[in-house]
């Protein structure tokens, strides 16, 4: 396992605040001019996580326990929360009361709910919690690419790993053009189920992956010609080209492609990113993800004044990051250091014999 600690680069955390930024206009600014903009978003999401992804489970090689308790750290605490409360709200406060099933309540909570139950879409709108599906994606890519890594650990062997991740990724665009022909059955859209959304995700993993081993010999100034055009380029496809499915598959993988080579951007590109306004959406952008979700279902439902649902979700989400995200995250992964510590020191220690 490698001991490179974990680098905080600003520039991403300014990507990430980007895409949060694309999510919120898409909701709360003018329509139908940048709807496309939403979907580019979280695009932009799926290939930063398997950026970093990659470079947890296939460069750093950190350990798989370490690897799921910190990601649980991450979301399930502002999650589970937001489920509460939407659970609430659906059965007791929303204008057209909602008594969520069971089996559609589990289904969510275990990440299902963009399959289960199958009669029903997640984008029914019964509850708030449409907006789930791309952590549905997220979190099935992530146990994906733990068993890949795990895999490619027990034959030693990294470039076991390359294979594997080009194989998801090649069955992720067949999935992709299959399902378009032919969409299976099921409420959910088909372009929501992981083995087509991932793919941008997948696509990333497998470049942050493969580039400890090839590094084309590409002057960096081409690079960084090459990262402009394909950022532009995929939001072309996203926003104007949708024959064959060209926003699914060609788009998330060009995004991807630039997210990898972003570091060869020029400097002062790399500096606006990482501005701290940015930055600072970017660090709030799951509870941001979360909550925005119901105050946009108000204005498009129930005629709430669109700053003012705008404002509402920021508030939220702010209380939700700095007084349950962020403390709680601090908090379990100051107590799984600790534990390794303990763990760590315990088995160096020398044994003490009875006398």
């Amino acid at each position: 396992m490698s001991d490179r600690p974990v680098v905080k680069i600003p520039y991403l955390d300014g990507w990430r605040g980007l895409a949060i930024i694309a999510v919120l206009v898409c909701h709360f600014g003018p329509r139908p001019a940048v709807g496309w903009i939403g979907e580019y978003g979280v695009q932009m999401f799926f290939v930063l996580s398997g950026y970093l992804m990659g470079q947890l489970l296939f460069v750093k090689k950190v350990g798989l326990p370490e690897f799921f308790f910190r990601r649980a750290s991450r979301i399930l605490p502002a999650l589970l929360l937001f489920i509460a409360c939407m659970y609430l709200y659906a059965r007791y406060l929303q204008p057209q009361r909602y008594e969520v099933p069971m089996d559609e309540l589990l289904a969510t909570v275990f990440f299902l709910r963009t399959y289960l139950p199958s009669d029903l879409s997640i984008w029914a709108g019964n509850w708030p919690i449409g907006n789930l599906w791309s952590l549905n994606v997220e979190e099935h890519s992530y146990v994906v690419l733990a068993l890949l890594a795990l895999i490619a650990r027990k034959t030693g062997r990294d470039r076991t790993a390359s294979m594997l991740l080009i194989a998801c990724v090649l069955a992720s665009i067949a999935f992709s053009f299959y399902y378009y022909s032919d969409p299976p059955s099921g409420a959910s859209r088909w372009a929501l189920r992981s083995e087509c959304a991932a793919l941008g995700l997948l696509t990333s993993a497998l470049l942050c992956q493969m580039r400890q081993f090839y590094e084309p010999r590409v002057p960096r100034h081409v690079w960084a010609g090459a990262v402009i055009t394909l950022i532009i380029l995929s939001a072309f496809l996203t926003s104007a080209y949708r024959i064959k499915g060209g926003n699914i598959v060609f788009a998330p993988i060009f995004l991807a492609i630039a997210l990898n080579y972003l570091h060869c951007l020029p400097e002062l590109l790399k500096t606006l990113l990482s501005n701290p306004a940015l930055v600072w959406f970017g660090k709030c952008s799951f509870s941001l993800y979360l909550w925005q979700q119901p105050f946009y279902t108000a204005v498009q439902k129930a005629g709430l004044p669109t700053m003012l649902g705008l404002a509402g979700a920021i508030a939220l989400a702010c209380l939700s990051f700095y007084m349950v995200e962020n403390p709680l995250r601090i908090r379990l992964n100051a107590y799984w250091t600790n534990r390794q510590r303990r763990r760590a020191s315990a088995e160096v220690s020398p044994a003490i014999e009875p006398t």
